[in-house]
């Protein structure tokens, strides 16, 4: 985490075409020990905050989807994305260590 609140970073190592939905990052407050089988998608995992797809953000918590800047289909290998929930709980996506 940081003073801010909680972060985590993934690089990009290859893309791939043809796909939709793009890179989904998110959280979830559950336990991964609570999750019995791996879902075909995260937005099964209740409550959970994602951004991605095609530059959506689900807020698994209020079931509610909103178009947001941020869309996956333009990353490049090599890049790197964040994700930091605030202490006061919002939500923020880094591209290479901008928000």
């Amino acid at each position: 985490g940081t003073a801010d609140g909680k972060y985590f970073e993934v690089r990009v190592v290859r893309v791939s075409e043809g796909h939709l939905d793009g890179l989904v990052l998110g959280v979830t407050t559950r336990s991964p020990l609570d999750i019995e089988a791996i879902p075909q998608t995260m937005n099964e995992v209740r409550p959970c905050w994602l951004a991605g797809f095609a530059g959506v953000f689900v807020d698994g918590l209020a079931s509610s989807e909103k178009k947001i800047a941020w869309k996956p289909q333009g990353l490049v290998a090599g890049d790197r994305v964040g994700f930091l929930v605030t202490q006061g709980g919002v939500a923020v996506v880094f591209l290479n260590g901008k928000e």
